[in-house]
């Protein structure tokens, strides 16, 4: 984290480039290198055909991370903040490296909730894999394309979310009252709320819906009892998108990252 926040402050003013995510990928694995087996190279690339993606990750054999760096580049919300763009260029490689992160831990059997609420939105990857889903009657190319199309509730995007912002305000958390560490913070407020839903009368929670989505029934079913028989933590809810109440979606987030709602 050291070498990550000293690049940082060798670019401060000065506008990402290849060198900078290039850099930033080595230290990563550096730090993680347990992932050298689903994580082996960058690609830096200017292709900019869908401004929306920053990022992806292809998994074994290809194990590459590819970044957008145009469209970190030219995304709007940062007007000329250049500090702004290198701190989201470090998150989308993060947010990457996390997704790696999943695939490793669902092979090495790890039974934690958000490992197995991962696996839901990654069930094309468990079906490679041979981990039995009871799954409808219609088969992997349907169950795709409702994941894709469901893409801003999907279980493994938010964790990915969350745990890459996390690390950004952690290595930022020596910035007292700096901008970008209340960008990051801000950041990661999205990304805690990302999915859930005010309706007046009950928060609807991004997980149970995506389940919902997907016909995926059994799985609800499961996941909501277990939910309601353990007594989960407000950060263990909001990492696997499960139920939330009026006064933490309205207050509780907020007062946690120190962050106050704009009048």
């Amino acid at each position: 984290m050291k070498k990550l926040y000293k690049l940082l402050k060798e670019y401060d003013n000065v506008l990402l480039d290849k060198k900078f995510l290039e850099k930033a990928f080595e230290y990563y694995l550096e730090e993680d290198q347990d992932l050298k087996d689903y994580v082996c190279n960058i690609k830096v690339t200017d292709n900019d055909e869908d401004s929306k993606i920053y990022g992806n990750y292809r998994k074994p054999p290809d194990k590459l991370v590819t970044i957008y760096i145009n469209n970190i580049i030219n995304k709007d919300v940062f007007s000329d903040n250049v500090n702004r763009k290198n701190i989201f260029a470090l998150e989308a490689l993060k947010h990457e490296l996390t997704h790696a992160k999943q695939l490793k831990r669902i092979d090495e059997g790890k039974k934690d909730l958000n490992t197995e609420v991962n696996k839901l939105s990654l069930l094309n990857y468990c079906n490679e894999k041979g981990i039995f889903y009871p799954l409808p009657e219609y088969d992997m190319q349907y169950i795709n394309f409702l994941t894709n199309e469901n893409y801003e509730i999907s279980p493994d995007e938010r964790s990915a979310e969350i745990t890459s912002w996390k690390y950004i305000v952690n290595l930022l958390k020596n910035q007292r009252k700096t901008d970008e560490l209340l960008y990051a913070k801000t950041n990661l407020f999205y990304s805690y709320v990302r999915g859930y839903k005010d309706n007046g009368i009950y928060v609807n929670c991004p997980t149970y819906e995506f389940l919902i989505e997907l016909r995926l029934m059994r799985e609800f079913k499961l996941l909501k009892n277990k939910t309601e028989k353990n007594k989960y933590n407000l950060e263990t809810r909001l990492l696997n998108g499960l139920p939330i109440t009026h006064q933490e979606y309205n207050n509780e987030i907020l007062k946690r990252l120190r962050l106050t709602k704009r009048k």
